[in-house]
């Protein structure tokens, strides 16, 4: 029964600030569940079904450009790595072009690949798509700091366990020993955290150099110090391609 999950009370919906985008992308910011108020465990038990629904033939775009990149290599991390590096140079994030990039442009992933750039949320829906038709479970991370500046993320199920990326950058989450990690290793497994805190800060700053606009950069990354901050506040939301 839902009430034997409460922890805290439930984050109203109507705190959740409106973002300036339209389409799918307005209602996957409006519809994710917020994790406050579950335990965060049933995210990586229950939320989401570890299958995936694609039938093949229905993408015809998005199964062309996975052949034409080399994108599949079975259900497994090398995968995962090969879609999020499609994703971070395929589909550039505005912080490194220089031009605009419109918010409200309501894209489906084919838009958003023909058009070579998007905002994180769009970013993660590409991810989120292409892992999908190649048979990995996949869903969307709305991550969000005390202050509210936040990020949209994926995470990928592989090997019985959710695996977090930060497709902007093209960065897998992985313990030192080697191992996928994700919201829940951060939030319960202090010593692991920091140094995944600080595997994430180094990449996060060999992207800066890459920027055009330098400030433009420091205004997108805002967390740069302490980058696992961002997690202080997630939610969740179930994107399935068919």
């Amino acid at each position: 029964m839902l009430p034997t999950l409460m922890t805290t009370p439930f984050a109203a919906i109507i705190e959740r600030p409106i973002p300036p985008v339209a389409g799918i992308d307005l209602e996957q910011a409006l519809n994710y569940v917020d994790s406050r108020g579950l335990p965060l465990e049933w995210f990586y038990t229950s939320f989401t079904c570890p299958r995936t629904f694609y039938r093949p033939g229905s993408r015809p775009q998005l199964a062309e450009f996975i052949q034409r990149q080399n994108l599949d290599h079975g259900r497994n991390v090398a995968t995962v790595r090969a879609v999020l590096q499609a994703v971070n140079q395929g589909v550039r994030h505005a912080c490194f072009l220089n031009r605009p990039v419109p918010a409200d442009r309501g894209l489906t992933e084919e838009g958003l690949l023909e058009s070579s750039c998007g905002w994180c949320n769009e970013q993660a829906r590409v991810a989120v798509a292409l892992s999908q038709v190649v048979g990995i479970p996949s869903r969307l991370v709305f991550a969000s700091m005390k202050t509210g500046r936040g990020h949209v993320m994926s995470e990928f199920y592989m090997d019985e366990r959710w695996a977090l990326a930060d497709q902007t950058i093209g960065f897998l989450f992985q313990t030192p020993a080697g191992e996928t990690a994700n919201v829940l290793t951060i939030r319960t497994a202090p010593a692991l955290a920091d140094e995944i805190n600080a595997f994430y800060r180094e990449a996060l700053l060999a992207t800066r150099p890459l920027a055009p606009n330098p400030a433009q950069w420091d205004e997108s990354f805002t967390y740069i110090h302490k980058p696992l901050e961002l997690f202080h506040h997630v939610g969740y939301c179930n994107y399935f391609v068919h």
